[in-house]
This record gives C-alpha cells, structure tokens and sequence, in this order.
C-alpha cells in the first residue's frame, strides 16, 4: 500500500480515490521493506514464499526475484533486510542464518566463497534471527525471536561477538526489529512485550558481549504487536549566530555593513535579515527582510548625520531565521569631513 507522505491520502497506482493499492503481484506475505540504494525499485522479502523480490518504485509492478534470494540459498521466511557499509544486502533467515546478496546482481555472498553459498554468519547465538541493523562501529545485530536477546556479529568475518544484552534479562522479548538512532543509540522492538527499549550509546567496548548501558524507558512506546520501527526525517536546522558584524560610517548620509556567513545548519543560506536603531530610538526595527544569498555587506543610505545608528543581522536559510541575532555593531554619521571610524560591540 502507498499512501501520501504528508496527508495520508491513499495513493495506488489507479489513481482511484480511496485506493492505496501500490503493488501485489509477486507479493506472499510480505514481512520486511527495503528501498535500493538507487531508489529505483523496493525490494520486499515474502515471509511464505522464502524470496526477495524486486518491485519497480515508480509503477508498483513485479521486476524479478532478486538474485539468489530464494530458498535455493537457503533464504527461510525471511523478515528484515539490510544494507551493509559493503554496499551488499544482509537479510535473516529463520533457520537461524544471515544470508548476504550482491548489492546489485543479488548473487550469492556467502563467507565460505563457494557459489550459491549465501551465508555470512551462522552459529549457535542465532535463534531464528528477525530485526537485524547495522551498528555505528561497523558491526552487524540481529534480534532473536526465539532467544529473546540481542547478538552482535562481526561485520568483516560473520563470527558471533557474543549476546549485546546478556546481562539484562526480561527486557527484550521477541524483538522484531532492532533500529541504530543516529547517535549511536539502540531501539529495540517488542513484539510480544508490546513495547519499544532504548538502549543509550555508545557501544560496548571489551569483552564479548559486555552491556554497559542504561535502559531509558521500557514502555518507550505501547502499541499492539509492533512489527517495525523508522525514524521521521531530521527536522530543519537554523542558522547560526553571526559573530563578526561591523559597521563604518562612509559619510554623513552612509553607512556600511559588512559580515561573515555564518554555519548554514546544513541548509542553504538564502539571505539575511537587518535590523536598525537610531539614537532617537527605542526599539530596532526592519532595515531590509532579506538582502538576497551572496550579500554579506550592506550599504544603509539616506542618514542623518552625527547620528548614532545600531544594526543587527540574521541569517535566513531554506528552513527559517536563525534564532539568535549577530552581535550589535554602531556608527555614527560625520558632520562634515570627518574621516570615517569602525566601531563593534
């Protein structure tokens, strides 16, 4: 099913309304959703037909199966799929296995070279593995179902590194899937529990299988059966504060602004904001909304002369103003002939 990103709003293929229908054919049980690193189609990992199959990710139609991703080798109703930093698909397989295809052709990856072989790790701490992710030091998890825990393995050799929450027990209960924040943090998804577990960073140093972190919440979130876990886009980030403004009086009607851009908050920077206060003035006013991306100077005409004038500037990048002003710089306008002074404050 496809639905609108913002609204909601079902949108299938048809076109009809109401109809959220985005692709079936080739579809059994689908468990597990995972886009290619191309966007060009989804892959969906069918739990009852134990294959990964290719879906175009413009019209919803069937490609093909991808690869060797079927029971041939040895794919058992898998669930979760992932990419790993080797460009490859990692996807775990319930006869307590983490297969490993080709990022692109989907062939065969398995540790042992020989072909067909798929398997990257396979060993006595996977107990039909489900939720599976890649952590930040370049190892791979996986979330056991029947083992209710946590088991880290080594993201080069597929060896197991020992069970990730071995010295908690009650607090992972058929975790469904398992989810890396962006600060190294663990996100845990119970099914059976009903719940979610975080986990705080950063990772166990040391000793195989060794915790050392703080369980935040255990009812992190409360749901039915909760399946799945994903994080919404990082909200925008503003500018930052301009440290480095100055102003100098050119004349007795001018006065000029100049600046450094500021951290953009990794958005593009599209203008600046400045504000104006004479000494006559109470209050700083709009000088001039935006001056437009490139500009970081700015010549104030029309003054009064020997008058003191304030300024302050804000940067505006493609998600708002930045919250903080620059720093107030001042100038006061010549009477005659006066040479010119820079003044900061």
């Amino acid at each position: 099913m496809r639905y609108h990103g913002t609204t909601g709003q079902p949108l299938g293929v048809s076109g009809i309304p109401g109809d959220a229908l985005f692709a079936n054919v080739g579809i059994d049980n689908p468990a597990g959703l995972l886009f290619s690193q191309d966007d060009t189609y989804l892959l969906v990992a069918n739990f009852a037909d134990n294959t990964i199959v290719k879906i175009d990710a413009l019209t919803g139609n069937f490609v093909e199966v991808f690869g060797d991703a079927t029971a041939t080798t040895g794919l058992s109703t898998p669930e979760k799929m992932a990419w790993g930093p080797d460009g490859h698909l990692y996807a775990s397989s319930s006869n307590n296995q983490i297969l490993r295809y080709h990022g692109t052709t989907g062939q065969a990856l398995g540790i042992s070279g020989i072909s067909g072989d798929a398997v990257f790790s396979s060993n006595d701490d996977l107990d039909d593995p489900q939720g599976i992710a890649w952590g930040p030091d370049g190892n791979l998890y996986a979330g056991n179902d029947d083992h209710n825990d946590v088991v880290k393995i080594d993201g080069i050799t597929g060896a197991s590194l020992g069970q990730f929450n071995e010295e908690i027990s009650g607090l992972v209960d058929d975790p469904s899937a398992i989810v890396f924040d962006s600060v190294g943090d663990l996100y845990v998804v119970n099914e059976d529990d009903h719940d979610v577990v975080l986990f705080k960073g950063p990772l166990p140093v040391g000793t195989a299988g060794q915790f050392d972190r703080t369980v935040i919440s255990v009812d992190f979130v409360v749901n039915q059966a909760p399946w799945d876990l994903a994080f919404g886009p990082k909200p925008a980030s503003l500018p930052g504060q301009i440290l480095d403004l100055s102003a100098i009086a050119i004349s007795s009607s001018q006065i000029d602004l100049a600046w450094s851009a500021p951290s953009d908050g990794g958005l593009p920077i599209v203008g600046y904001l400045i504000e104006r206060q004479s000494d006559s003035e109470s209050v700083f006013s709009t000088l001039i909304a935006n001056t437009g991306p490139v500009a970081t100077s700015y010549s104030d005409l029309g003054l009064t002369g020997s008058t003191q004038y304030d300024y302050r500037v804000y940067a505006i990048n493609t998600g708002g103003t930045a919250p903080v002003a620059s720093n107030v710089a001042f100038a006061v306008t010549t009477s005659s002939n006066t040479p010119p002074a820079i003044t900061t404050s």
